[in-house]
């Protein structure tokens, strides 16, 4: 494909500016809720991973293990 070819079947600029407008600004609670969304969970599973060490080490070496696989 030449690049004029390439050009042509491209949407024009303004267009393209148009539809990313909504997209160039961040939302702050959207943003607090995506990190909470991901950080939680980890650092929960961290505390109950510590937390099994006190049973012992083979079930912390399991929970690790299965959380790879996830």
């Amino acid at each position: 494909m030449t690049g004029s070819a390439l050009s042509n079947s491209l949407p024009p600029k303004a267009h393209i500016k148009k539809m990313l407008t909504p997209y160039q600004h961040a939302e702050l609670p959207r943003s607090l809720g995506m990190l909470a969304n991901s950080l939680l969970p980890y650092l929960g599973l961290w505390v109950l991973m510590v937390l099994s060490l006190r049973i012992g080490v083979n079930l912390s070496l399991c929970s690790l293990n299965k959380l790879r696989l996830v």
